[in-house]
């Protein structure tokens, strides 16, 4: 917890108590180092890359698929 945190924890706190007044303040973002934001957007762009690999597969798939109907149809 950062010095910031530390010293004004009693009003967050005050502030996420009160169901009026918790939605003053939503959090908007995260400070961090650059070295941990370059490392998570690194991740993220990992994740991304390797997500769509069965997406891809059945991409590949389904393109096979209609060259092989286009052909055989079009030798009959």
């Amino acid at each position: 917890m950062s010095e910031f945190d530390r010293e004004n924890e009693d009003v967050f706190s005050l502030v996420r108590e009160n169901r009026r007044r918790s939605d003053l303040a939503p959090v908007i973002g995260y400070i961090v180092p650059m070295k941990q934001a370059q490392s998570y957007a690194a991740y993220e762009a990992a994740q991304a890359r390797n997500g769509s690999g069965i997406g891809s597969l059945i991409l590949v798939a389904v393109g096979l698929l209609v060259t092989v109907t286009v052909t055989v149809l079009a030798l009959a």
